[in-house]
């Protein structure tokens, strides 16, 4: 099984033209009590039948309390709060993501702790699919 990590990240950056737009950073303080403490995210190396597959494609087949948002590169790296002791990504185009937002203004309720396991749930529900997906390529 592939080594996947899960981290946190709690910065939203938006490219709009040719300007990134950091969301959070953006928003009126009275507004950011009303968002999550940060998105979730799970990263799994290119080696992973699961690498550069659209979340869309794989969102049947997950089921945590927010839906997928994101499948990509690296969203940032700068602020990324790796769950895992030790977990680091040299390189990013070597990884690919999938993650959920809390940036809606009814998430105030998903503080840290709620973060931490619904990534830890995705990451074990993408372990279990992409086994999956092995056993079927045989």
């Amino acid at each position: 099984m592939s080594k996947f990590i899960p981290f946190l990240c709690s910065t939203v950056q938006q490219e709009i033209g040719n300007t990134i737009i950091e969301l959070k950073k953006a928003m009126p303080n009275h507004l950011l009590m009303e968002f999550g403490y940060a998105n979730g995210y799970v990263a799994v190396p290119s080696s992973s039948p699961l690498f550069e597959l659209g979340y869309g494609y794989i969102s049947h087949a997950i089921d945590i309390a927010r839906p997928l948002t994101y499948s990509g590169h690296l969203p940032v790296i700068g602020d990324a709060e790796y769950i895992n002791e030790g977990d680091s990504i040299d390189d990013p185009e070597e990884w690919w993501c999938f993650g959920f937002h809390t940036i809606n203004l009814s998430d105030g309720h998903c503080d840290r702790d709620w973060c931490i396991r619904t990534t830890l749930s995705l990451k074990e529900q993408l372990e279990k699919l992409e086994e999956k997906m092995k056993q079927e390529e045989k």
